[in-house]
Order: C-alpha cells, then sequence, then structure tokens
C-alpha cells in the first residue's frame, strides 16, 4: 500500500547563526563546514524511488538552510526535476528579506523555528526575525500559509513570544509543532534524563493558550516519547486537543535525513553511534532499501541495549521503550557508574 507522503529529508549545511541550548544537533553544527553539492541533490533526486507515496516531498534542513549559497539553485533544481514536488524549509527566520521573498515566489513551504528569543541565543537576529515574519504576515498572497514550531526545552520557560507571534499571524499560521525538548546530541539536553509530567503539562499549558487565539491551529510534535513519562490523563487531554503523541520510535518512519557527507542515521542523537549510523547512502540502490536496512540495524541494537524500562511491568500497552536513544544513553550512563 503506498504511503500518503513519499519524502526525502537533505541536510544543505552544519552551518548556524543561532544557538538554541536545546539544539538537538550539538556539536556536530560547530564541526568544519560542511555543504551539499548541486551534484549530489541530483544525484539523490534521481536515487530516491518516489512511486512509494502519492505526494512527494523534500525537505530542506541545517544547520540552517538559508545560509548555503546556492539554496535557491537547489530550489529550481528541485523542481525541474519534478514540478510536483512539495519543497518544505526549516529555517530560523534570519535570511534577507530578498531570499524570503524568492522562496515564496517558488512555493517553497516555510516551517520557521521561532525559538530564538531567549536570553542566551544570539539576540541581534532578533529584529531581523520578526520583520521576516511581519513579512509573511502582511504582504505574502492571498492564501498563504506557513508553520511555525518553538520547544519547551524547561518547564518554567516563558512563551509570551510564542503568543504575540501567534496573534500577529492568525491568518496565514497554518501549523504550530510544539515539542518537548529532545534527548540531543550525545544524551546533553535536560528533557528525558528524568521523568514526570512536568514537560507535558508545560505543552498542555501552551498549547490550551494558542488555541485560544487561533482555535482551528494545526497541531504536531516531534520525537516520540516513553509512556512512563507522561500520565494516562495528560496523554487523553493532549490527545483531545489534536496534539498526538506516538510511543514508537521511527513511527511512521525514521528521520534518515542525508547529510552534506552522504551520511544518515537513524536519527540526530545516533550520530556518532556506528550501529545506526549509514556511512554513503549511495551504498544502497535506492531509500526504500537503505530504510530497510536502518530498521534492520535498529531492532538488533535494541536487543543489545536493554530498555530504559521494563515494558513488561508497564500500563502503558503501546508503549516500546519509545525513544531508543534515552534507551542507549542511560544505560551507557550507568554501565559507566557501575565499572
Amino acid at each position: 500500500m503506498k504511503k500518503l507522503f513519499s519524502k526525502m529529508g537533505i541536510v544543505l549545511t552544519n552551518q548556524c547563526n543561532q544557538k538554541c541550548s536545546w539544539c538537538f544537533e550539538g556539536e556536530w553544527k560547530r564541526k568544519h563546514k560542511q555543504e551539499m553539492t548541486l551534484e549530489n541533490i541530483n544525484r539523490l533526486l534521481h536515487w530516491k524511488k518516489w512511486s512509494d507515496g502519492h505526494i512527494p516531498v523534500v525537505y530542506l534542513l541545517g544547520g540552517e538552510p538559508t545560509l548555503h549559497p546556492k539554496l535557491l539553485e537547489i530550489v529550481d533544481m528541485i523542481h525541474v526535476f519534478n514540478p510536483k514536488i512539495s519543497i518544505f524549509l526549516l529555517t530560523n527566520l534570519t535570511c534577507s528579506q530578498q531570499l524570503l521573498k524568492e522562496l515564496v515566489a517558488r512555493k517553497v513551504v516555510i516551517f520557521a523555528n521561532i525559538d530564538q528569543f531567549e536570553p542566551d541565543n544570539n539576540t541581534a537576529n532578533q529584529p531581523k526575525i520578526l520583520d521576516n515574519l511581519a513579512y509573511l504576515n502582511q504582504e505574502t498572497p492571498e492564501g498563504y500559509q506557513y508553520n511555525i514550531s518553538a520547544t519547551v526545552a524547561y518547564p518554567d520557560k516563558d512563551f509570551m513570544f510564542l503568543y504575540r507571534i501567534l496573534e500577529n499571524g492568525r491568518k496565514k499560521i497554518y501549523n504550530l509543532r510544539l515539542a518537548p525538548s529532545c534527548i540531543g546530541f550525545e544524551c546533553e539536553n535536560q528533557f528525558q534524563k528524568c521523568s514526570g509530567d512536568e514537560y507535558y503539562e508545560k505543552v498542555l499549558q501552551v498549547l490550551e493558550r494558542c488555541l485560544e487565539i487561533k482555535p482551528n491551529l494545526h497541531l504536531s510534535t516531534e520525537c516520540a516519547t516513553n509512556g512512563c513519562m507522561i500520565s494516562d490523563e495528560l496523554f487523553e487531554k493532549l490527545y483531545k486537543l489534536g496534539y498526538k503523541i506516538r510511543y514508537e520510535c521511527g513511527s511512521p518512519e525514521p528521520n534518515a535525513d542525508i547529510l552534506p557527507d552522504l551520511s544518515c542515521h537513524w536519527c540526530f542523537a545516533f550520530e556518532t553511534v556506528p550501529e545506526l549510523k549509514i556511512d554513503n547512502v549511495f551504498e544502497y540502490p535506492d531509500d526504500i532499501s537503505l530504510l530497510a536496512e536502518m530498521h534492520r540495524r535498529y531492532l538488533e541494537f535494541n536487543e543489545m541495549n536493554s530498555y530504559f524500562c521494563d515494558p513488561s511491568a508497564c500500563s502503558h500497552q503501546k508503549c516500546k521503550g519509545a525513544c531508543a536513544a534515552l534507551n542507549y544513553y542511560a544505560y551507557k550512563q550507568i554501565r559507566e557508574v557501575n565499572k
């Protein structure tokens, strides 16, 4: 049976001009500069098997993808390859407004990470972000919509910035992806090191306020969560709002974003874990065979690395110890402590 979407995530560069404290890419962004070449973009478009879904989608990612000097050429190349491909750009909106206008003119779907207003971030970029949001809200064509994302990096985070942005963009913003901070690169992020409802209680509070501002706001989440980290009552409340938490890591399929060096991994938390990393995607005839191999490795990996929790003693029947990275890094730390 065909999937709804046939999608491919391409990381254009590891460079970024912000310093979000919760970023899951960690030290990878601070390594030597990496950029995806036009030649490899073209190879990837022909390598992927697009027949597995009804709607073809390419996600252009970073780092910060607007820092790639040939971004518009890449967009044009994708459209020439197949005009039906929908292009999503995940960006922090720090680009020039002229570049943003060129992207909108090419019907690129903007997914704006608006989580740039924390005191320890690069505050110099904030006026540019607000100007670009004003452009998206006031000057884009009738019917144009964009999406925003924010992160619950800690339970007492102030989300007034999100509420103001949503107020100003009610007519243009379609989707809000609100995610508790994921485990991150080498388990350095705070979230999921300790269980409890406090993060998802904050998610509920923020979503309820956002839905007061825009009742028809579409909601989405990101990573799967372990069932022991959210109560059944809280899960049901969020589900009724349209916020559907997953209990299965890699569902409906792993991220498997392709990096500029043509490697990929189950998710970014495994960037340095060889068991769940593919060094060169072109070692496989197409993306379907690559994903099949990655899923095989994932199952084998979980057999070798016991679950963080005991599924047999858990009341969450659907949960299988959802976050493979949490399970791996938690047990790695326990083993090191007990040496």
